[in-house]
């Protein structure tokens, strides 16, 4: 009976209890704010990438003339950094602002309709217009430049057609 007894008051002592003051031990500790700092670097990363497309989507828009598309995407390339240093106290509004700049941007891209109603040079002005007939490719205002400089030059077009299993090579050449 007195064995039993020094049992329960074995179980009766208070044991040491794990700190719950919400300390975690340092390795963890030590990761936990590793991860965070790498999280933080992706983020902002992200954020820089988003916001330098953001202001070339802007610039290659159709935003008016070319003087007012710059006064644009300059204001706000600097607008964004300069709240977000300026107004620390309130950069969730400025995330907000952010957000919501770039849905519309990007929404806005995805309704711009391709176009080639644009200020193009003499010789590129002209698109050929290909048609595919089974094995056949027909080809309207296939370009032909004889070129002495760059700006000075003879235009012609001409109509080809072409037997695709007869062809074996292709020449394609780009000016620098």
């Amino acid at each position: 009976m007195g064995k039993a007894m020094s049992d329960d008051r074995n179980h009766n002592t208070p044991q040491a209890e794990p700190a719950t003051d919400g300390a975690t031990p340092p390795a963890r500790g030590l990761l936990r704010r590793g991860l965070g700092v790498v999280g933080l670097i992706v983020a902002r990363g992200f954020f820089v990438l988003i916001f330098l497309w953001c202001l070339l989507a802007m610039w290659y828009s159709e935003i008016g003339p070319g003087g007012v598309r710059g006064m644009v995407v300059a204001a706000v390339a600097l607008g964004f950094p300069l709240a977000w240093f300026r107004y620390c106290q309130c950069r969730r509004t400025i995330w907000v602002a952010f957000g919501l700049f770039a849905v519309s941007v990007i929404v806005a891209w995805q309704f711009k309709q391709p176009s080639h109603d644009r200020n193009w040079t003499a010789d590129m002005a002209t698109l050929p217009e290909i048609v595919f007939d089974a094995d056949l490719v027909h080809i309207r205002d296939v370009r032909n430049c004889r070129y002495r400089s760059v700006e000075d030059f003879d235009l012609d077009y001409y109509d080809a057609t072409y037997d695709l299993t007869k062809l074996r090579t292709v020449h394609f050449m780009v000016e620098q």
